[in-house]
């Protein structure tokens, strides 16, 4: 019968095994991935879309990037999901100032994030629907570059690449690297034609699919998730070869980090909220064996304070995590010509299982909450 040090030891060979052969398939993919300068834009009509919920301080800034994008034939359909600020204010004034650009201004019927974008593509009578946030911040090549991808008429859907803005301090680093390792093995994913995850800050998908799959039904009530549950009907419905990452970095997003820990832990789980509810096998089993080794890494850290025994392996399933995370973490970093957030690669990599077991735990065991309002 087997101990409870040889349990432990299985556990890890397991589970470290696991982790480090789907970190390595990622890493594999996200080097595959290849940017397509030779596209040409194509003759395609387009329209940007923004679910907006108290973004007074942001939107201004947006609404300048995309009037600052050097390519100008498309659309702009902002939707208000019932803020509370002078949000709408600031768009009608943007409007106003700039009647050379064709921008909409939609006053949520229903409430969520889900229901606001699902009204502006129906109000939209564009073949191509790309997605951004209201606190995001664009280059001005942004446009094309996803327009770019649909040159070829299999892509359904394109994935792009999303960074903090922000990283000076630990708290900060410690987030951006986080994100970065999530953007990167989504990536990663779509790269060797497994697509397991997207970020809804920069994606574009052609109307005609979303249709197709009968868009966010069967997950409106779900907190969060509507880009990923749209990258899994897509995936199911037309094949992963109809979707695509654009590891371009003329085509990356910027966004704020959270700006404090308490903000923080309330995105995540509410980001993290969502996989209850996926049925894509593949992100089922990368979110058990992520969750898993993370869980063990820190319950045999914790255990090897009363059985000092135990450290060992608890050091030893840290420095799988590691190794399995380093080319994939440094890669990215520098593609998003953020290297020095790699000083602090060792003390966050120590930290995060414990992060991703809170975080795990406020997932399914407590309620989601976004801007004020209880999801």
């Amino acid at each position: 019968m087997l101990d409870e040090i040889n349990i432990y030891f299985l556990l890890l060979l397991i589970l470290g095994g696991l982790y480090f052969i789907l970190i390595s398939l990622f890493t594999i993919g996200w080097f595959r991935l290849r940017n397509h300068n030779f596209y040409e834009i194509p003759d395609i009509s387009s329209s940007v879309i923004v679910a907006m919920r108290n973004e007074e301080e942001n939107i201004y800034n947006l609404l300048q990037d995309l009037k600052n994008q050097s390519y100008k034939n498309f659309n702009i359909i902002i939707v208000d999901d019932h803020s509370e600020d002078q949000s709408s204010r600031i768009v009608n004034n943007f409007i106003f100032d700039h009647p050379e650009m064709n921008i909409k201004l939609l006053h949520a019927s229903n409430h969520g994030k889900k229901s606001a974008i699902q009204q502006a593509i129906l109000f939209s009578s564009s073949e191509v629907i790309i997605c951004t946030d209201a606190d995001c911040r664009l280059g001005n090549l942004w446009v094309q570059k996803l327009l770019k991808r649909f040159a070829e008429q299999q892509v359904l859907f394109v994935s792009g690449p999303v960074a903090y803005s922000n990283s000076k301090s630990f708290f900060q680093a410690f987030q951006s690297i986080e994100f970065l390792s999530l953007i990167t093995s989504g990536a990663g994913a779509i790269g060797i034609g497994s697509p397991v995850m997207c970020n809804g800050a920069n994606l574009a998908f052609r109307k005609s699919a979303f249709e197709k799959v009968s868009g966010f039904v069967g997950n409106k009530n779900i907190a969060s998730g509507d880009d990923v549950f749209l990258l899994h009907k897509i995936k199911k419905n037309f094949g992963s070869k109809a979707i695509c990452f654009l590891k371009d970095k003329l085509a990356i997003v910027s966004t704020e980090s959270a700006g404090s820990i308490g903000e923080l832990l309330r995105q995540r789980k509410r980001w993290a909220s969502k996989s209850k509810s996926y049925k894509d096998e593949l992100t089922i089993f990368t979110g058990i064996v992520i969750i898993l080794y993370n869980l063990l890494i820190s319950i045999l850290v914790i255990a090897s304070i009363f059985n000092h025994s135990i450290l060992g392996y608890g050091i030893l399933g840290l420095g799988v995590k590691i190794l399995a995370d380093f080319a994939l973490l440094s890669s990215g970093c520098l593609f998003f010509n953020k290297k020095s957030l790699m000083w602090y690669y060792l003390p966050v990599q120590i930290f995060y299982p414990f992060y991703t077991t809170l975080v795990a735990i406020l997932a399914f065991f407590t309620r989601n909450t976004w801007k004020g309002r209880k999801l």
